[in-house]
């Protein structure tokens, strides 16, 4: 039974996309993310938003470089552990 349930999550997790959606605002940025939050989204998110105010974390709208928004490996897995209910995503903001 243990290998039934341990078979059907790995195939549900092997199908999970990992995604990266980056705005680049600017030409030169930071190697690094000058910052970096994680937002929880319920049920897929549907109808809900999440709001950051980019240009205070950089300074200035003109010091914004870019945004990234991921949904990685790790995402995927806790989104099927928790049967779709909770789905946490990554946001990264680079300064120029």
């Amino acid at each position: 039974m243990w290998l039934r349930v341990l078979s059907v999550c790995l195939l549900v997790m092997s199908v999970q996309a990992c995604a990266t959606q980056r705005f680049n605002l600017q030409s030169n940025v930071d190697a690094e993310p000058s910052y970096h939050t994680s937002d929880g989204f319920f049920v897929g998110g549907i109808g809900q938003t999440k709001k950051r105010f980019v240009p205070r974390v950089c300074g200035g709208v003109r010091n914004v470089g870019a945004v990234e928004y991921k949904s990685g490996a790790f995402n995927s897995i806790i989104n099927v552990m928790s049967a779709g209910l909770y789905a946490p995503r990554d946001y990264l903001v680079y300064c120029k």
